[in-house]
């Protein structure tokens, strides 16, 4: 029986290390994601941007797609005579990184992305690295973006240098430098400041710098930027660059192998699990038409299960530990959720739980989402790059009374499924 029981672990260890190198390959083996390769003799230029301190990671990580789809479009613009890099801002603690005896700020964006992956899609360096190279911490420029007033409800592109209208974090001191911080406690100055009223794309932006040439340049608040061609083959190429970590990667696996076996190694349709993302924490506190009740959400998983045949749910959730039995005990079949240990938890801080958390959720053989949260959208996109069918990727939950009425107008809302346009040769 011993000998038999080391034969079997053996076998799930090899099949383990099989699905993790075909994962791997997967997402980062991709030609399509290849930048131009630098041209000799220009200088090099640096591309800085922050986001308003109150957005959650998942929204943080569409900025950063605005922002490289900017430097991208610089490039195009601008390669014979500069080399321009995208400087990734440290994580600060956000809001839904909530443990306490996890160190969570001025984090480095290698901590939850692969940089050779982002690289291929843009140069990105992390801001340690970029202080090294200026040798200091003194920007050419500062912009602080704005909103622009919508004029008879026109959306016009506008650009225009305006009086501050926000409370910001920069002051002037009496020799006329400008000085704010970036990340937690890293301070930053330089003499060029002004505030910019945005209507506009990221090739808005890039066509102001392409025209001033700083050496080094910092948007604030670039969530202003809005995408220019949402879901076009160049915005599939940035997110299809935003590889995670193979150490979280890794980790996801070996979850999924202990703890929902797969009955075969690899499949098309995902592996033989559903999952779910039940948002509640900040949700709860406004009434959001499609946020059901923890005993609708039962109900809900119940029939989905019943639906695809599968007999277990992973549970993806912020909710409380009373809100999760309370679920469990509503479930028909076996609910897994991932809890790490408080040494893993420490390793992988909380943003990287989630991204464990959305890979798990990625490969699973159904998913149903909270809709309209970006943790939802981003799964959506993950499992649409890995050719997963929109009917098991792009579904969520109902609210109470409405969960029959799903598609309706004005009944439950689904997410909108977009078709991951083929990536350029």
């Amino acid at each position: 029986m011993l000998e038999f029981k080391k034969k079997r672990l053996s076998l799930l260890s090899a099949c383990f290390l099989l699905a993790l190198a075909v994962a791997l390959d997967d997402i980062i083996d991709d030609p399509s994601l290849k930048v131009a390769a630098a041209t000799p003799n220009t200088r090099k230029s640096f591309f800085l941007y922050a986001v308003n301190r109150g957005e959650g990671f998942n929204l943080n990580r569409d900025v950063y797609m605005r922002a490289a789809l900017t430097v991208r479009r610089l490039a195009q613009l601008d390669s014979h005579r500069t080399n321009w890099f995208l400087v990734l801002p440290p994580w600060r603690r956000l809001y839904h990184w909530k443990s306490n005896n996890v160190e969570q700020k001025n984090l480095p964006w290698r901590k939850f992305f692969d940089l050779d992956a982002l690289s291929r899609f843009v140069p990105v360096i992390e801001f340690e690295e970029y202080v090294r190279e200026k040798e200091g911490n003194f920007i050419d420029e500062i912009i602080y973006l704005q909103h622009c007033p919508i004029v008879d409800g026109r959306w016009d592109i506008k650009m225009e240098v305006k009086e501050c209208k926000e409370r910001m974090r920069y002051t002037q001191d009496s020799e006329g430098i400008w000085r704010g911080q970036y990340g937690v406690s890293i301070e930053f100055a330089t003499r060029n400041f002004h505030c910019v009223s945005l209507q506009g794309h990221p090739s808005t932006i890039a066509d102001y710098v392409a025209r001033t040439q700083p050496r080094s340049i910092l948007f604030d608040r670039f969530e202003t930027v809005v995408h220019e061609n949402h879901y076009d083959k160049e915005w599939w190429d940035a997110r299809r660059s935003m590889v995670y970590s193979a150490v979280l990667i890794s980790e996801a696996q070996r979850f999924i192998f202990e703890n929902l076996p797969p009955k075969k190694l690899h499949s098309d349709l995902g592996y033989p699990y559903m999952a779910v993302h039940l948002r509640r924490g900040d949700y709860t506190l406004h009434k959001r038409k499609n946020l059901p009740s923890l005993e609708s959400a039962a109900k809900q998983i119940n029939r989905a299960l019943k639906e695809t045949g599968l007999d277990v749910v992973f549970i993806a959730t912020d909710a409380l530990e009373e809100e999760i039995n309370d679920v469990r005990k509503r479930v028909d079949h076996r609910v897994v959720l991932y809890r790490p240990k408080e040494d893993d938890l420490k390793r992988f801080g909380d943003g990287g739980v989630a991204i464990i958390d959305q890979w798990i959720s990625v490969n699973a053989q159904h998913f149903i989402g909270t809709d309209p949260s970006t943790f939802t959208f981003r799964i959506n996109e993950d499992r649409s790059l890995k050719g997963f069918p929109p009917k098991s990727t792009y579904n969520a939950f109902c609210g109470d009374g409405y969960e029959d009425k799903i598609g309706d107008e004005e009944g439950c809302h689904q997410p909108h499924s977009w078709p991951v346009v083929s990536m350029a040769k």
